[in-house]
């Protein structure tokens, strides 16, 4: 066993000390070769920096910045998107509004209502929002367009109180 153990670490430590060897011979090498032609390296160098940028580097640069802008802003503008979500339906007057709550607690609500008696969208019709039963005749559920807006604003005020309370 112990003659084992010996002939194992003399393999380890000739193998590191080739290593190191070679490691070492490398190194003086590439020292040497860079030594050799650090002249023509800076010159090459020196004439990249100086030359004038290619149009189509400048061209590529821009594209890659306004791409680059536009990831950022919309990560930022719509952080929500990439978000889990789950879709509530809050009834509030006369119509149930379609929202959109993020696993951050923040939500979108539909500009357009659902009308509570037939389930259905409301359509926009001249200068009125209203149930497409109203057509038939067979709904009254109409918001004025002067109107929608402060009934949209009158929803979402509610429907934020019930998403910070969770009481959805």
């Amino acid at each position: 066993m112990l003659k084992i153990l010996k002939q194992w670490l003399k393999k380890i430590f000739a193998d590191v000390h080739n290593a190191i060897v070679s490691l070492i011979v490398f190194a003086v090498a590439a020292t040497l070769g860079g030594v050799a032609f650090s002249k023509s390296l800076k010159h090459i160098l020196f004439e990249i920096l100086q030359s004038p940028m290619p149009l189509w580097s400048t061209i590529l640069l821009v594209l890659c910045s306004v791409v680059l802008m536009y990831a950022i802003m919309s990560r930022i503008l719509n952080p929500s998107k990439s978000l889990p979500y789950k879709i509530k339906y809050f009834p509030i007057g006369e119509q149930k509004w379609k929202t959109t709550i993020y696993s951050n607690d923040s939500f979108v609500v539909d500009r357009f209502p659902i009308c509570k008696t037939h389930d259905l969208p409301f359509i926009y019709l001249s200068n009125k929002f209203c149930c497409p039963e109203f057509l038939k005749l067979n709904c009254k559920n109409v918001i004025f367009e002067e109107n929608h807006y402060r009934i949209y604003e009158t929803a979402k005020s509610h429907i934020d109180k019930i998403v910070r309370n969770k009481e959805y």
